[in-house]
């Protein structure tokens, strides 16, 4: 009770509202989250930017799904879609400006070890997304999305067929359920 009471008025005085009320508000009550409430938000919001980002890149893709749009403008994306090639590009590109921004504001430091890895990380993570988006092109989001989104049961079995890593009898089941839906 003593910490709500104590939300309440450092939310309520005069000295803590800037311009934007609202924006403020909101950033005292993500501060006032326990560490699992803001990783719980922090999924949620993950989930809801890949969703959108699925659906940008199917109407990006997809003259047809860009001219049922009633937005302004759809019509000419309609007439002229991206390919596959080009959304990764644009989303990349949107990504790398984004973390650049996010890296600058935070004063993070270049990373100086495991750059091999890190190079690796960026080439299989492309090469993923293009085949991601490759998929929403050529299919609906629903289906490239089930496909993406079973990527720990081929880990698992590549796991096993390829580092020789064993499965116990509770991975076993899991797997099975997985794959059953």
């Amino acid at each position: 009770m003593r910490a709500c009471r104590k939300f309440i008025n450092r939310v309520s005085s005069p000295d803590s509202r800037p311009s934007c009320f609202v924006f403020n508000f909101s950033f005292e009550i993500y501060n006032f989250l326990s560490p699992r409430a803001k990783g719980l938000l922090a999924i949620a919001a993950s989930a809801f930017c890949f969703a959108v980002m699925s659906v940008l890149a199917k109407v990006a893709t997809d003259p047809v799904a860009a001219a049922a749009l009633p937005a302004p403008g759809a019509a000419a994306l309609a007439a002229h879609p991206v390919t596959a090639a080009e959304a990764v590009f644009y989303r990349s590109l949107l990504g790398w400006l984004g973390l650049l921004a996010a890296a600058r504001t935070l004063r993070a430091p270049p990373a100086r070890e495991s750059r091999r890895l890190l190079a690796l990380r960026g080439i299989l993570g492309g090469l993923a997304i293009s085949c991601y988006f490759y998929a929403i092109a050529h299919t609906s989001v629903s289906k490239a999305a089930l496909i993406g989104y079973a990527y720990p049961v081929f880990a698992v079995a590549f796991a096993r067929l390829f580092l020789g890593e064993r499965l116990g009898a509770a991975g076993g089941m899991l797997m099975a359920a997985s794959l059953a839906g």
